[in-house]
This record gives structure tokens, sequence and C-alpha cells, in this order.
């Protein structure tokens, strides 16, 4: 069966090719493909953006995600109307989630919306070809990432972002997680600053399920708002590897009101105690403990007590 499966892939390529000669010179990407050794052999050889492909398994598309393509599409010739175009970027805009900017006046207009995740898929699909027209989000698409996003154990998995104003969905995106990356894929908005409030919430939110980077995809100037750069392909791939394989929870929950991702300045916000960061932290503390234990100790002087401590000025 899978020599069968292979043989139809082949033939689909080949008609592919046959009405749309210009594919020639461009890499193709396949199942049978080793993906990330090809990735790393296009990286440095590849001079543009795009490889193509006829195959839309679930599996695969999500491996090219982790592989660090972005899967887009395009209409085509032939009996495949619509091939895919995995894009592996000359220049990324990307941003580490440490050093992630949010702007005052975006904070506050986030603050009268409520934020969703996962909820609205389709909504949010819809509200992407509304504002953008089929652009590469065709039907065949959307059924894919749709699949990747209610399937478990996949490499990657898409997610809806949602955020609604009472009930009404006012902006959204789709994007797709690997370990502790994000990356967006496609968004819209309905109103004057819905768009920018969106983009506040999930950097919030991304930033306290400690992912640790934010892949945005092509370079638009309002990425360097939220302290984006252009990446180069290698330097992006390098430091996808780095984060992809980290055990990261994309929380799934009913719709929050914004204002909660921005607490008052100085009000901790509740973090996950067991999160690989807030592991870290708590040994640094204990190290700080012990050493500051082990001098009073040299001097001759007694450990503090809890209660000592607590009422130390």
């Amino acid at each position: 069966l899978p020599a069968t499966k292979n043989m139809a892939a082949s033939k689909e390529i080949r008609e592919t090719l046959r009405h749309n000669p210009y594919l020639m010179g461009v890499p193709n990407l396949a199942p049978t493909d080793n993906l990330l050794e090809k990735t790393k052999m296009l990286a440095v050889t590849m001079q543009d953006d795009f490889c193509w492909s006829v195959c839309y398994d679930p599996k695969f598309v999500a491996t090219m995600m982790y592989c660090g393509f972005l899967p887009i599409a395009t209409t085509a010739n032939g009996p495949q109307r619509v091939i895919l175009l995995p894009k592996l970027h000359v220049r990324r805009s990307c941003v580490f989630l440490e050093k992630l900017v949010i702007r005052r006046k975006a904070k506050k207009e986030a603050k009268s919306y409520r934020f969703s995740v996962n909820t609205a898929f389709d909504a949010v699909a819809a509200g992407c070809v509304r504002q953008h027209g089929q652009s590469w989000l065709y039907p065949p698409v959307i059924k894919c990432f749709k699949q990747i996003s209610q399937t478990e154990g996949l490499p990657a998995r898409v997610h809806s972002i949602e955020l609604w104003e009472g009930d009404v969905l006012v902006a959204g995106e789709l994007g797709y997680t690997v370990g502790a990356a994000y990356t967006s894929l496609t968004g819209f908005f309905t109103g004057s600053g819905a768009g920018s409030a969106q983009l506040a919430c999930l950097g919030k939110f991304l930033v306290q399920s400690d992912f640790k980077l934010w892949d945005l995809g092509m370079h638009i100037a309002y990425k360097e708002s939220l302290g984006a750069a252009q990446w180069p392909r290698v330097f992006f791939l390098h430091w996808l590897a780095a984060f992809r394989d980290t055990p990261t929870a994309f929380a799934t929950a009913g719709r929050v009101d914004a204002a909660t991702l921005f607490p008052p300045r100085g009000q901790n916000v509740p973090r996950n105690p067991d999160s690989k960061r807030q592991r870290k932290i708590a040994d640094k503390r204990a190290r700080k403990a012990a050493a500051r234990a082990a001098r009073r100790a040299e001097r001759g002087l007694p450990p503090i007590t809890q209660a000592a401590g607590a009422g130390a000025g």
C-alpha cells in the first residue's frame, strides 16, 4: 500500500509539472523526503523562498512546520488545482518573547475586549478570507489546518486566536506551535485598534505560557513595533531547532477578560510553578539561600528561621 501511494504521488507530481513547467526549477517536497536533512540543504542552496508540494497529508504538513517551512498555497493548472508553496523565508520577522514590546496604547485598547484560544476556528478562517480574499487560504489548506488543529501527536499544532467584543468576533488569527515556538499564519480585524489589541493579547498570552520565540513570517513594518527583527534563514532555523523540542503548553480555555493579561504594574502574574523557567528561578533562589546560610555559618551566626526572616527589615 505505501508503494501504491508513492506511485500515485509521483504521478501527481509529473502531471503538475507537465501543466506547470515553471515549477521545474523549484524544489519539490514529498512525504518520501527526509525533511530535516532536505531543509538543512535548502537553507544554504536555495536562492528564493518557495518550494512546492501536492501532498496535504496532515502529518506531512505538520512536519514541514516543524522543519521551518510556512505552508501557503497557490492555484495551478491541471488536475491538482491548488498546490502547496512551503515557504522558507530568506529573511523572517521574529522576536524572542523575552524581548517582546507591547505599546501602552495597545494594552489600553486590549483591555476592553475578551480573549480566547481554539474556540472558533471556522469563524477565524472565514474572517481571514473575508478580509484578504482567497489569497492563499484555499479550502484544501483550511481543511488540512483544521485536521492538524484536531489531531494529537503531530510535530506541530494549528491554533485559532480570537478577540471578542461582547459576542462578536472582531479580530483573530491562525497560527501554529512547534515546541516553545509560535508562528503566525494569517489574521483579520474588523475595526480600528482591534488588530493591535489582538496582537498585544496574544503576545502576553505567549509570554505567560512560557513560549520563547514568536515567528511573524514575512517582514511588514508594523511587526517592528513588537520588537521583531529580520532574521536570516540560517539564524531562524538555528533558533527554531533550539526551541522546537521544548514541551510547552498552549492553554485552551473559554473567553477571558483581556484585562487579566495586563495586571497593574507591580502585581505578580500567576505562573505555572512546574514550568522550566519557574524551576530555574526556584533553583537559583535555593542556591542563593544556601550560599547565605554558608556565609552565616562561617561567621558563627545562627541560621535565619522563616519567622526571623519575615520580621527582618
